[in-house]
């Protein structure tokens, strides 16, 4: 149950990354952030279970089946647009949680 909680609220938001609203796409990073802000306070208390290693490893599966992802992936050329802006939302969340910085 836990790990499904951390799934959604790492894959979930990351939609709103394609909005045109920067305040759907801010709002997204928020979750995300305090989602992965979470997990690393909880992987420091938990040694057993590495919370930040899940949650990326569902967020790279989950990026791998978005619709955007498999379009641009099966183009002779593509330099990622959509599912880029989908990626970053994520990996910006993961660098300001990092509790190592």
């Amino acid at each position: 149950r836990r790990f499904d909680m951390l799934r959604l609220s790492v894959t979930l938001p990351a939609v709103f990354a394609l909005s045109p609203l920067k305040k759907h796409r801010e709002v997204a990073l928020r979750v995300v952030l305090m989602t992965l802000a979470k997990a690393a306070r909880q992987q420091q208390h938990a040694q057993q279970d590495p919370f930040l290693d899940i949650a990326t490893a569902c967020f790279l599966h989950f990026l791998s089946r978005l619709d955007p992802f498999v379009r641009e992936s099966s183009a002779a050329a593509s330099a990622y647009p959509e599912s880029s802006k989908v990626s970053e939302i994520f990996c910006e969340a993961l660098l300001r949680c990092e509790p190592t910085r």
